[in-house]
């Protein structure tokens, strides 16, 4: 590479630039290609199976469109030879990422599926993945490979609640499934595809399940499950995509779902309702969040307000952060000062840094903001919030007596943030300065690790500037003078240190 460059420098004339292969393929006719296209087969025959593959890929491509638009079922034998071809391609683990996109790729056509709520051509290719996959030697030891099992278990409840079984048909992916279930556990998993077998026995026909959807039943969830979680989840998804919106907020207020059930009820127009019940059911921040942000897309501003604002109580879930932030904004939008400066407190008690510290200056106005300050800055010496945040504020406000302590007694000094701190003091606190990275510098030379002179040097630059910036240029020309007698030796070093 280095070489080339060079070429192009040195001699321009001589470098010919090619046209991308692109351009030239479309200047041909279509007799021209495929005698191209022959040639390169003869020559290289191994082609063959790489060129089918990406025809009937895209083929794929093409039917997934149409059947998604109900026009066509998906041929599974295709999506089944794609699959054989994508695992024989594995040439050692070095390769097999790429093996893994390729059959995301496929998979993902299982979502578009899903998506137009086509269960059928859905299950097809899921079946016809999970069957290549566990009838082929070349995926054992790979667990990039098991991976591909979770996500079929992701995708397979869906498909399977997305589409209306008879019961020939339930029994044969009940077979199905089991043989999956015994065939997995040979690579050590033993915990894959219990979701769709608990989909596929229960459906949309469990009775407490029909009672919950019908009226709201809130015994439906008496004893929880990440299973039960996972197909509440699901079954919401289906019938959102379907428009099914009573038995959707049936469910969620059943299922004790307020991050589903809330937010849908404004989707539905019934904000009022909403703002009846959120007070008892949210639980988290996160839940909270996701109502005020629904408020707000929907036009219900006041409302999106009182919920973020109430909700700042709230200690369950993540940092109150990002909500508090968001809060301070919309109540900034609407003319709220108060509000808005409340929550920007929040969000710097919360998550302390610089930016969150000049959004309080700006919000508390000039009457307001010494008394804040003063507030905001003991909050801080009593060691809230990160060491790099806290050097920031204190280095933006000036005050190198809090500085310095921070770097003295935490691990800046190893993270680059010094040399701030260093520039900062040099003229309001040369004397520690001086001491500080002499102290650096002195260790790198005396410990003889020639490799980290540059760095020793760019410390002594540091005691120099804070000798001149003092007056004290005598006292660096006898300390610079020490150092070379001591160090005599060191040749490297004391080449460097005349230069200084």
């Amino acid at each position: 590479i280095v070489a080339t460059l060079l070429a192009c420098v040195e001699k321009p004339e001589d470098v010919a630039e090619r046209p991308e292969i692109r351009l030239i393929l479309e200047g041909m006719d279509r007799e021209k290609l495929l005698g191209i296209l022959q040639k390169l087969i003869d020559r290289q025959p191994e082609l063959i199976s790489e060129i089918e593959y990406l025809i009937e890929h895209q083929q794929t491509v093409s039917e997934v469109r149409k059947a998604s638009a109900g026009k066509v079922r998906i041929n599974v034998a295709s999506v089944r030879r794609q699959i054989r071809h994508i695992l024989d391609g594995m040439e050692g683990y070095w390769n097999v990422d790429p093996v893994v996109e390729e059959i995301d790729d496929i998979l993902e056509n299982v979502r578009t599926f899903l998506s137009h709520d086509d269960g059928r051509n859905a299950l097809a290719i899921l079946e016809a993945v999970t069957d290549e996959l566990l009838q082929s030697d070349a995926i054992q030891g790979y667990g990039e490979i098991y991976d591909l099992f979770y996500d079929l278990d992701d995708l397979l409840p869906e498909a399977l609640l997305s589409v209306e079984l008879d019961d020939l048909e339930r029994k044969r992916w009940e077979k199905r499934i089991v043989g999956w279930l015994k065939a997995v556990e040979v690579y050590g998993i033993d915990d894959c595809f219990v979701l769709s077998e608990t989909a596929l026995k229960e459906g949309w026909d469990e009775p407490e399940l029909v009672r919950a959807m019908k009226e709201g039943n809130p015994d439906y969830r008496e004893e929880p499950s990440d299973v039960l979680d996972d197909l509440i989840d699901i079954r919401l998804t289906i019938l959102e995509r379907r428009e099914q919106f009573a038995e959707y907020l049936n469910l969620a207020r059943a299922a004790w779902f307020p991050e589903a059930y809330l937010p849908m009820l404004v989707r539905c127009g019934q904000v009022e309702q909403a703002m009846k019940e959120y007070r008892d059911m949210l639980e988290n921040i996160e839940q909270a969040f996701q109502l005020a942000q629904t408020l707000r897309e929907h036009g219900h501003l006041q409302e999106a307000l009182e919920v973020g604002r109430r909700s700042l109580n709230l200690r369950k879930g993540l940092s109150r952060h990002r909500l508090a932030a968001w809060v301070s904004e919309l109540a900034e939008g609407l003319g709220e000062t108060e509000a808005a400066l409340e929550a920007a407190i929040i969000a710097f008690r919360d998550t302390p840094g610089l930016e969150e510290f000049q959004k309080v200056q700006e919000l508390a106005g000039e009457e307001q903001w010494p008394g804040l300050r003063k507030k905001l800055l003991d909050y801080l010496r009593k060691g809230h919030g990160g060491e790099e945040e806290r050097l920031d504020i204190f280095l933006h406000e000036g005050l190198m007596d809090d500085a310095i302590p921070v770097v003295e007694k935490g691990e800046l000094f190893s993270s680059g943030d010094h040399l701030r701190v260093i520039d900062a003091a040099v003229k309001v606190k040369p004397d520690w300065v001086i001491r500080t990275c002499k102290k650096w510098a002195e260790r790198i030379v005396d410990a003889g690790d020639a490799k980290n002179y540059d760095q020793a040097i760019q410390w002594l630059e540091k005691v120099r500037d804070a000798y001149e910036t003092s007056g004290r240029d005598y006292e660096w020309t006898a300390y610079r003078r020490e150092l070379i007698k001591k160090h005599t030796r060191k040749y490297k070093f004391k080449e460097m240190l005349y230069r200084l």
